[in-house]
């Protein structure tokens, strides 16, 4: 009889052999944004196990990671446990959505920290000079409104010369994506993972089945690139620059994944910064990227 885990709850244990080639992809993008200068102040929304966290902690910048799953947290922080200072963010009460950032008492600065936290509702105490959200975990927020509301958080973190980079799977992605079930092994673990799309409400649900019958159920929403940046516009923000596929090849309409640089803009400029960005944005498609 099969037994139902919470989303990444046994995926947290496999997840590094999994997603590592996604950092690799990400990293010059990143050193080109943060350049040679240490000491950045980073967020990691959607840290999962620190993967990128950590890569951006040894190049010597101070990281915090939040995500909502405690099991990946939990990896997360036993990887601190084995490298350098640590810090983990305190909560008064059981509420996962209080504020966070490094700790400015101690002796010598942490370089990473970890903590459970709703990248809907996060709060900090300090604004960041980088933001991330990266490997789908935008996609976990399934609706407009808290769409809205995690760049509201974001504009909030971001200083107002900070960048934010992010991901999202589109409707390609997962029209795309084969139907059936498909079987692989990720380390020590047999997994069977199936896909439901709904096109009409772009909903996809993964099921993954592990070799003890034990399901995993992870619920996403894809986005269309305009939705996305008249939700960062909404809120203070605008797409500097748009790539499609971990390639980061140029953006195209038909991109099955979208990483984008968004900045902050004044308000007095909300009508006519990144106008060069948003008629990329609406050209016709050219071809379809991975």
């Amino acid at each position: 009889m099969d037994r139902t885990a919470a989303a990444y709850e046994r995926l947290s244990g496999v997840y590094d052999v999994d997603w590592r080639h996604a950092v690799d992809s990400y990293l010059p993008l990143l050193d080109r944004l943060l350049g040679q200068e240490r000491g950045k102040r980073i967020l990691d929304l959607g840290c999962g196990t620190g993967l990128l966290a950590w890569e951006l902690a040894r190049r010597g910048h101070e990281v915090v990671g939040i995500d909502l799953s405690p099991a990946m947290i939990n990896v997360a922080r036993r990887k601190a446990s084995g490298w350098g200072k640590t810090m983990a963010a305190t909560h008064p009460g059981p509420e996962i959505d209080t504020d966070i950032g490094l700790d400015r008492t101690t002796a010598a600065p942490a370089k990473v920290a970890f903590s459970i936290g709703d990248m809907r509702s996060f709060r900090v105490a300090e604004q960041f000079d980088l933001v991330t959200c990266t490997f789908d975990a935008l996609n976990y927020v399934t609706e407009i409104p808290e769409l809205h509301a995690a760049f509201r958080c974001v504009r909030d973190a971001v200083s107002d010369h900070g960048r934010f980079v992010f991901d999202f799977a589109t409707p390609a992605m997962y029209e795309t994506h084969p139907r059936g079930a498909s079987h692989r092994t990720i380390g020590s673990e047999r997994i069977t993972q199936w896909l439901r799309y709904d096109r009409a409400s772009r909903l996809a649900v993964t099921w993954f089945r592990f070799g003890d019958d034990v399901v995993e159920m992870h619920r996403q929403r894809a986005y269309e690139m305009v939705e996305v940046a008249r939700a960062l516009r909404g809120c203070g923000m605008a797409v500097e620059q748009a790539f499609s596929g971990w390639r980061m090849r140029a953006y195209d309409s038909l991109a099955q994944r979208v990483i984008c640089l968004a900045a902050p803009f004044p308000d007095e400029d909300e009508g006519k910064l990144r106008t060069d960005a948003n008629a990329r944005m609406s050209e016709k498609p050219t071809r379809n990227e991975p």
